[in-house]
């Protein structure tokens, strides 16, 4: 599959994301944000031999996760420059049709909010993550969205 037949089947089946996982799709939903990924995380889902996750958008926080599930390439619409920037970082492959200073919120009135906590969570460098996660999760609670 090419990044363009990705992208096009992401639209075709109108869904948000699809993780692609020895050759199948392992995982798909049409649920906005971070909450696929924040879900198949939590649910102890992890992709030994690698993965490629196909996205709408892709910020920090889905960079990050995606890189916990051991996902090896990205495909994306939108990515920000802080999750392209870390995805480099950890030798994870990325394609993508445009690549943006950060991701806006939803009313494109500022930054998304997954997007400020991924840059803005101050932990132990060992307990980066899991900080990082737990306020994803206090985000997705609030908005009523777990």
């Amino acid at each position: 599959m090419t990044f363009d037949e990705g992208v096009q089947a992401l639209k075709d089946q109108a869904l948000s994301m699809m993780i692609h996982a020895e050759g199948e799709i392992a995982h798909s939903s049409r649920e906005r944000g971070i909450k696929p990924l924040y879900l198949i995380y939590t649910k102890g889902i992890r992709f030994a031999g690698g993965a490629l996750l196909i996205d709408r958008v892709i910020g920090l926080g889905a960079a990050r996760i995606a890189a916990e599930l051991g996902i090896t390439k990205v495909w994306t619409l939108v990515m920000s420059e802080p999750a392209k920037a870390y995805l480099d970082s950890v030798g994870i492959e990325v394609q993508y049709a445009a690549l943006a200073d950060h991701i806006q919120n939803r009313e494109g009135t500022g930054f998304c909010p997954v997007e400020t906590i991924a840059l803005n969570t101050r932990s132990e460098e060992s307990h980066w993550f899991e900080a990082m996660m737990e306020e994803i999760r206090q985000f997705l609670t609030r908005i009523g969205a777990i």
